[in-house]
């Protein structure tokens, strides 16, 4: 059964960021700019900070793969792979890269860009090792 349940977060998730990749320029800024209006809405002394949109831009780079890198590793972990995080941040590493290459090609109005990959690496590696050292305590 968490053989089913991690594997689907799992799935979801890297859905989620293709679907994420494939919006327009626009879209994905129209997207970005409603979440940083309502974090201000709710938190009114935010309204000053100018680079507040790029910094949840950053940020939801990081938690989705986050996310991934966590459930990726419980989710292999119950198939006892060898090198468990080894596999779990190579195939995060290629899959980011793959993202931003889909992003530049596949997007209107957006380019991919290194920098985010190491924002979803940095993300995905803290998942898996939480994973890995709290949740499996290996």
């Amino acid at each position: 059964m968490k053989k089913i349940i991690y594997g689907s977060i799992s799935l979801l998730i890297l859905i989620m960021i293709y679907l994420f990749s494939a919006q327009s320029g626009s879209s994905s800024g129209a997207l970005s700019s409603s979440i940083t209006t309502f974090i201000q809405n709710l938190l009114p002394f935010l309204k000053k900070f100018e680079q507040l949109e790029s910094i949840i831009r950053s940020l939801a780079h990081f938690s989705i793969y986050l996310f991934e890198g966590l459930f990726l590793t419980l989710f292999l972990n119950e198939y006892k792979i060898d090198n468990l995080l080894r596999v779990v941040l190579v195939f995060i590493l290629l899959y980011a890269i793959s993202d931003e290459i889909h992003q530049a090609i596949a997007s209107i109005n957006r380019a991919g860009e290194f920098v985010d990959v190491v924002k979803d690496f940095l993300g995905a590696t803290c998942g898996a090792l939480f994973s890995n050292k709290v949740l499996l305590k290996k």
